[in-house]
């Protein structure tokens, strides 16, 4: 039993360590039609995999764990960082749990696709009722959310 505790606890660290280096060093952004702070990039992967190998709370805690990690280096004033946790969280618990039901490459590829539109839509319903308000309302900007 101590022996597994111990493997998930190194297995989470070198998976949160590994998704904090993604976040620092693969970031692609958004095209000229979508604000400066906006990019791509892969660091819940990591998380992603957490998820398969320990479940939806391991999963989690790498993303919590990269989150606190980001804070201190903050461009946003943590808005972005606070972001990519409320968006990060769901796709990874969603992911995790389809995958912990179907743990077959049919149930991985379909616990990726679900954590992909579950991504899609919290990032699309967070940022334009919650996110991008808060970071206008933040900064005076105005014009960040015309459309």
């Amino acid at each position: 039993m101590r022996q597994d505790t111990v493997f998930r606890l190194a297995l989470l660290a070198n998976l949160s360590a590994l998704s904090i280096i993604l976040y620092y060093t693969i970031r692609i952004p958004l095209p000229f039609i979508f604000p400066g702070f906006l990019e791509i990039q892969f660091s819940n992967v990591p998380a992603i995999i957490a998820g398969f190998m320990t479940g939806p709370v391991g999963g989690a805690v790498v993303v919590v764990v990269r989150t606190l990690a980001k804070m201190p280096g903050s461009h946003t004033m943590n808005v972005g960082e606070f972001a990519d946790m409320i968006i990060g969280i769901p796709t990874v618990v969603i992911s995790a749990v389809i995958y912990m039901k179907h743990r077959t490459k049919k149930g991985a590829i379909l616990a990726s696709v679900a954590g992909i539109i579950t991504w899609v839509v919290v990032a699309v319903i967070g940022n334009y009722f919650l996110f991008l308000p808060f970071y206008a309302e933040l900064f005076g900007v105005d014009e960040l959310i015309k459309f």
